[in-house]
Order: C-alpha cells, then sequence, then structure tokens
C-alpha cells in the first residue's frame, strides 16, 4: 500500500471531525510526517537485519521495573526517544518483526495508557517498516486499554492524555481492511468510532450499511474503488486492485443470486416439505428458477453460473479470490 493512500485515507476521515490538536500533538503529527517522507525515499531498500540481536527479542517488563529502580515513568520516556531517533526505515519481510517494535511492546508493558506509544508507533510500524502484523499486536493492545481501563479512568484523563482517540481508531480501520485484508474486523473499530461524541456522518452511513453481509460486500467494493482512484499512475497496483474489486464484484453477484434462490425455494411447498433433496432434485429447482426468473446463465464477466450439489450454492467458473475478509 502506497503513503499517498495512508494519506488520502486519514484525510477522508479527519475532515469532518471537529476535534482540537493540541500544539504538542501536531509537533508530533509533523514529526511522524517528516520521518514518512524519508521513508518514501528509501522505500526500495531491502531489509537489513539488525546486528544486535537484543534487539529482535522480547523484553522483560518485570526486569525494566527492578532496573529503572523505581523511575519506570523515565525508562518509558527513554524506549519513545529511542522509536522516535531510530534511523532505520528498510522494510520487513512477511513474518519479521521490526527491532524497534520490541521496544514498543516493552514500553506498553511498562506504561499501558500512553497513547502515543499506539498511534504513533502502529503507523511507523505499518507505513514506514511495513510490519502489519507488529502493528496490528500493538493497537490491539491499545484497544484493549481503550475499552477495558480508559473509561476507570475519568473525563480529565481521557481528554488530557487520549485527546486523539478518533486517530487511534482510524488508524485501527487502516490497519485492518487495508493492511491485514478484514473488512469484517475494520468495521468493528467504525462501529468504536460512531460511539464517540460527534462522531462524523460518513461514519454513520457506513456503520448502518454495515449491518448485512451484502452492506459490508458493497462498502469493500467502495474501498477499492477509493484505493483504485488514490494510486494515480502506478499501473502494477491499480492493476492488483483491479483484481481484487473484480473478485468482490462476482461475490457481490453470487450474493444476491444465492440470496434470490433461497427466498425462490422457499415458495415451494413441495421443497418446505422434504428435509434431504438429492442432487439432481436441487439441479432441477436451480434449473426451474433460472428459466421462470429469467436470470442470465452468465455472471457479469461471462463466467457460467452452476449449481454446486454439495452446499447448494450457486457457484460461478469465473476466477476469484478472498477479499477483505470477504468471500462467497
Amino acid at each position: 500500500m502506497s503513503i499517498q493512500t495512508y494519506a488520502d485515507w486519514m484525510c477522508q476521515l479527519r475532515q469532518p471531525w471537529k476535534g482540537v490538536l493540541t500544539l504538542a500533538g501536531a509537533a508530533s503529527l509533523l514529526l511522524v510526517q517528516s520521518a514518512t517522507l524519508t521513508a518514501v525515499q528509501r522505500s526500495e531498500l531491502p531489509w537489513v537485519p539488525s546486528a544486535s540481536k537484543s534487539q529482535t527479542q522480547p523484553k522483560s517488563p518485570e526486569l525494566a521495573r527492578a532496573l529503572s529502580l523505581g523511575h519506570t515513568a523515565s525508562w518509558v520516556d527513554w524506549l519513545l526517544i529511542k522509536f522516535l531517533t531510530d534511523g532505520e526505515s528498510h522494510k520487513v519481510p512477511r513474518g519479521e518483526r521490526a527491532p524497534v517494535y520490541w521496544d514498543l511492546l516493552l514500553a506498553s508493558d511498562l506504561d499501558p495508557g500512553f497513547f502515543e506509544i499506539y498511534y504513533f508507533g502502529a503507523n511507523v510500524l505499518t507505513i514506514i517498516r511495513d510490519d502489519n502484523e507488529g502493528a496490528k499486536i500493538l493497537l490491539d493492545r491499545g484497544e484493549k486499554f481503550r475499552t477495558r481501563e480508559l473509561p476507570k479512568l475519568g473525563a480529565e484523563f481521557r481528554s488530557r492524555f487520549w485527546q486523539g482517540e478518533i486517530g487511534f481508531l482510524i488508524t485501527r480501520t487502516y490497519v485492518e481492511i487495508f493492511e491485514m485484508d478484514n473488512l469484517p474486523a475494520g468495521v468493528e473499530a467504525f462501529r468504536e468510532i460512531a460511539k464517540l461524541p460527534n462522531p462524523p456522518e460518513h461514519v454513520l452511513r457506513l456503520v448502518s450499511r454495515a449491518d448485512t453481509p451484502e452492506g459490508q460486500i458493497g462498502i469493500g467494493i467502495q474501498l477499492i474503488k477509493f484505493l483504485i482512484e488514490s494510486q494515480g499512475k502506478e499501473p502494477a497496483e491499480r492493476e492488483k486492485l483491479q483484481a481484487r474489486l473484480r473478485s468482490l464484484q462476482v461475490i457481490q453477484h453470487l450474493y444476491g443470486l444465492n440470496q434470490a434462490f433461497q427466498e425462490y425455494l422457499k415458495g415451494i411447498p413441495a421443497y418446505r416439505a422434504e428435509p434431504h433433496l438429492s442432487p439432481q432434485q436441487m439441479r432441477a429447482y436451480f434449473d426451474r428458477f433460472a428459466k421462470t426468473q429469467r436470470r442470465n446463465p452468465h455472471d457479469p464477466f461471462v463466467g457460467n453460473l452452476r449449481l454446486d450439489p454439495a452446499t447448494g450454492k450457486i457457484t460461478t467458473s469465473t476466477p476469484h479470490q478472498k477479499t477483505l475478509g470477504l468471500f462467497y
């Protein structure tokens, strides 16, 4: 996924939001923006494993607390400074963790309520280092604190230290949908945005559409089209996105067709009275459905529609794959 796609996504969701950025928050945002732009210039560099083995291994929060001699907050600040001054921007292979991930994980163990660890950490991991799984783990930790512990700390703590809650949730939607290819999980993050005071109207509309599989497929198509429009002149990326859009359109067609077939079967008394139907009987019902409903024997991509007797579902010969966590 390109940096420009991420920027467009964030701007689209943030534009109607009426929150106010603090001076410190704006400065931090500029810092990450600067690091992101630097990474764009070096994004083609191959991944080089860290020379320090200790940088790539889990670190013990118990040991860190003992060594801090009661100054845990200072230890967390030091970890955050290490993170902000980390000069590496090589993308890591899938399944690998960026070395800075372990510092962020340790910092979240020592201070679970530190908003910047989750928000800026996940942004750097997913956009600069391509460590999407690491970003998701960090965001899952942040969400656990946000839902379980943050409500106990009162409105003042939330307004002082979690003022950027909307940004945290937007980052979750981006990582889940575009990097982890999991639209249903991204929709859940959208639902959390809708629970915040004065949520953007377009988020409320999106959430209302996401209550049905048909609605989620429609959202997926809309998001992929948004990505295609944002890719500019990147033909290779556009070609991949076009293939994903095609898969979603096939899934959408099959879902609608199967829903119509099920409704048709419900109106046939003989079908309702027979609990077990043979493959031949199901094919006969399908042929009658296609004839009486004047259904095209092909999908929009000229694939042949047929009934799978094992599942009773209508399928197609058009190749398509699971996209954004959706398949039919």
